[in-house]
């Protein structure tokens, strides 16, 4: 929205009340901070521009007498930790699984499923490349393993490395702690995920045009953008996530 537009906007907050934290958008991310905010004792506003809450995971009317959620299709990424704190179940949250979360069909009117059983998603796979589900394998291995660095960080602010005095070097010794058994390989592997092209990835790592178009059909379904450089690492951890079980 243009600047001048804002600036000639009113916002009116009814009362007198003060808070100690604003949280702008009610959308699920906005929601869950708020709740958090407010169970650590602070008085928290949520404003919403919306006459419904959720954001991404409202459902919605599409079409006369259907409804569906209008962008979420998943929830691999909500953590445990957070269906438990804010007590979701009680309000009704339960989780049914999605398998295959992912179906890929092709013009000759085969279709790939991805299932959340790995040896069965690379049986998928052989079907139209013996050396692609073997990679399928070794990749997934490596996915998970790199996952296990990154992942504990989910729940926690961002390292602040830049820190001055004793509070960066605590910091430096806190995220050092964590990546301490790396090893060079996994090294190099982190600077492949995390700067590389998804699609120049898949390139590399896999033989078949249609395997290459499961994992591009998922990536898009995360960002419904292109595929640059530095999205590898979004498409890893998300499926590493969904099959931590």
């Amino acid at each position: 929205m243009p600047l001048d537009s804002l600036q000639q906007r009113e916002f009116r907050i009814h009362g007198n009340n003060s808070y100690e934290a604003i949280v702008i958008g009610a959308g699920h991310n906005g929601l869950t901070a708020a709740a958090y905010l407010a169970d650590a004792g602070l008085s928290t506003l949520v404003l919403e521009r919306r006459e419904i809450v959720g954001g991404c995971c409202v459902t919605e009317e599409i079409g006369e007498g259907c409804r569906a959620s209008t962008t979420s299709y998943i929830a691999s990424m909500l953590r445990p930790e957070v269906i438990r704190d804010l007590d979701l179940a009680s309000f009704g949250l339960r989780m049914v699984p999605c398998d295959p979360f992912l179906q890929v069909p092709f013009a000759d009117g085969r279709i790939i499923r991805w299932w959340a059983d790995r040896d069965r998603a690379a049986g998928e796979i052989r079907k139209y490349s013996e050396r692609d589900a073997k990679t399928f394998l070794r990749v997934d291995d490596q996915l998970k393993k790199l996952a296990r660095y990154l992942q504990p960080f989910f729940l926690e602010p961002p390292p602040q490395l830049g820190a001055p005095g004793l509070a960066g070097l605590l910091e430096l010794l806190r995220v050092g702690k964590r990546f301490h058994k790396i090893t060079s390989e996994e090294i190099a592997q982190f600077v492949t995920f995390l700067t590389g092209s998804l699609g120049e990835f898949l390139d590399r790592q896999y033989e078949s045009d249609q395997v290459n178009h499961v994992f591009g059909e998922q990536r898009l379904r995360q960002t419904w953008r292109p595929l640059p450089a530095g999205n590898v690492a979004g498409t890893a951890l998300s499926s590493a996530q969904r099959r931590r079980a």
